[in-house]
């Protein structure tokens, strides 16, 4: 017939088989680029907010991100040629999370524990996964047009992703600070510095050269970058503070601090200390001053178990202890001076490091660089002969180790406690939060009631219950003539010629305070910490982390923590 004209058959839609090249590869590449990101970016906010603090919003970051970025796409199929073209410019984003962070730490103080950590990720995370999503979604579009006419599907894609994303998160946050260990080029900057450098394959010259402003920034204008010698930096300098050293390590960013005014030295973990030293000064000497004293009271208050009454007691030479967790070694160094035969476990080998190197830590001690949970299950399955004494002194104010807490563990250090023997527990938190409360009860049962708990400090506000608390236990299988701990009268000798300890070493009967009773624990969801509820104990630390984040921001200045 005059006139007709055939008409193309549409075309079907490409099987997934046929491109895998060009769908496939992006999406890994997001995966293992946004996953990278995502753990980079948690270490680097964990030295200025906490590694808690930094995690409250980090995943409905990322969700929302993708999220809006699959919509985003979805209603603008239209735009799928110009959202094709972000690829040149997603590899570039990366490059600027460290400019960007370095702009808004020195306004921590300002956004506070709630807003610094969301911005900071909003403005940095936030445009790389939208961004990112928006273009899987416009290439999904592009090359199989099912995803077109079926927007759910679409959306469950990018959904799936950011799953895959949110799942590698914290194998990574375990994995890559053991990176670090190995070299200085594999801390976490360095690390942020390589991963974007390879989303550079992606880009083009134009996107490769709008690079180059934030690389150079990053190389010239970070201190947070570690390739060159420790040097002088003016804002710790006009805080009054110097750096002596500083490395990172599987427990966060460990510095050796030094304040030029008052005279002290700290170790510093993320955002909490270890512990501190006042140091040697003319000063010092003329008050009569012959030694490093330790800056928290907490660390000698440890010491006390020692001081336990009891008429089985051996004699300091005759006596075994063992610290697990060794912060800058105040206590371990007193019971090594003390003649005691001490062994410390500590996870963080640049801890005992650095308490080596700059607080003096003795090296006549045997020292095991592991985890606590399996070193001291491997001891009681073995049957090694107990201790008289032992200190638990691991790293705690809203970050700590919640398994070396779990009536299990504490359960194993019972074990390895002789029967005479005496433990002491530092556990810093409000004493009135769920958290403690089930902390404080899990110790109290283990030890079978026979256990009393000091403050270090009294509270400087009537509402303020953030306090560092020592608890101190005897064996229940103890034949004392007391229930609960009793101290002696300190002798000199006790004092180690200090000037501190002699107020500080016997716990203050005024800072006593009183276990959870058993009515209040009746109320509680969760009476004890196990092993098997830890998760659901995780999720109450938020507020003792923020209530530890104002703290430290009050004992060392807010420049200090924000120039890591």
């Amino acid at each position: 017939m005059a006139g007709h004209r055939k008409t193309a058959a549409p075309a079907s839609p490409k099987p997934l088989t046929h491109a895998n090249r060009a769908i496939i590869s992006p999406i890994l590449l997001y995966i293992a680029t946004g996953a990278l990101h995502g753990a980079l970016s948690q270490l680097m906010l964990s030295p200025v907010y906490g590694s808690i603090v930094s995690s409250e919003y980090h995943d409905k970051v990322t969700l929302t991100a993708c999220l809006l970025g699959s919509v985003f796409s979805m209603f603008s199929s239209s735009m799928d040629a110009p959202l094709l073209r972000l690829r040149v410019w997603i590899s570039v984003l990366p490059f600027y999370f460290p400019v960007v962070s370095a702009f808004l730490f020195p306004y921590s103080q300002d956004l506070g524990s709630n807003w610094g950590p969301l911005t900071t990720e909003v403005l940095t995370l936030g445009p790389f996964h939208f961004t990112f999503s928006a273009y899987i979604g416009a290439l999904l579009s592009a090359d199989y047009r099912v995803f077109k006419n079926q927007r759910i599907l679409h959306f469950a894609v990018v959904f799936a992703i950011s799953q895959i994303i949110m799942r590698l998160e914290p194998f990574l946050l375990e994995s890559l600070p053991n990176l670090a260990l190995q070299s200085t080029y594999l801390t976490r900057l360095w690390l942020s510095l390589a991963v974007s450098t390879t989303g550079l394959t992606q880009t083009s010259v134009l996107g490769a050269l709008a690079a180059i402003p934030a690389i150079s920034h990053t190389l010239q204008r970070n201190p947070h970058l570690e390739w060159r010698p420790i040097r002088a930096l003016p804002a710790l300098e006009q805080a009054g503070y110097s750096l002596i050293d500083r490395k990172e390590s599987i427990t966060g960013y460990i510095s050796v601090l030094e304040n030029n005014e008052l005279s002290y030295r700290v170790l510093r973990c993320d955002h909490s200390l270890l512990g501190g030293e006042w140091l040697l000064t003319d000063s010092a000497i003329s008050r009569g001053i012959t030694g490093t004293e330790p800056v928290y009271a907490v660390f000698e208050m440890l010491e006390a178990v020692r001081l336990v009454d009891s008429a089985k007691k051996p004699r300091d030479k005759d006596s075994t202890a063992l610290v697990i967790g060794l912060g800058i070694g105040t206590a371990p160094k007193a019971l090594l001076a003390h003649g005691i035969d001490t062994t410390i476990v500590e996870l963080d080998p640049v801890v005992h490091e650095f308490a080596t190197k700059y607080f003096d830590l003795p090296t006549n001690h045997s020292s095991y660089l592991e985890d606590a949970v399996g070193w001291t299950r491997s001891r009681v399955s073995r049957g090694v002969t107990p201790y008289d004494y032992i200190l638990h002194d691991v790293f705690t104010g809203g970050a700590e180790p919640l398994a070396l807490f779990t009536e299990s563990f504490i359960t194993n250090l019972r074990t390895l406690l002789k029967p005479e023997g005496v433990i002491a527990i530092n556990y810093a938190g409000s004493v009135i939060s769920q958290p403690a409360k089930q902390v404080l009860n899990t110790i109290n049962i283990v030890f079978e009631g026979r256990c009393r708990i000091f403050r270090d400090l009294v509270p400087e506000e009537d509402d303020d219950d953030f306090s560092n608390m020592v608890i101190f236990c005897l064996n229940p299988a103890a034949s004392n003539k007391h229930q609960k701990p009793v101290f002696r009268k300190p002798v000199e000798a006790d004092f180690l010629s200090s000037v501190s300890r002699r107020t500080q070493l016997v716990p203050n009967p005024k800072l006593e305070i009183t276990f959870p009773s058993k009515e209040e624990m009746e109320v509680e969801a969760v009476q004890t910490l196990t092993e098997a509820n830890m998760g659901s104990f995780s999720r109450q630390q938020m507020s003792n982390a923020k209530k530890h984040w104002e703290v430290m921001r009050q004992v060392v200045y807010p420049s200090v923590w924000e120039m890591w």
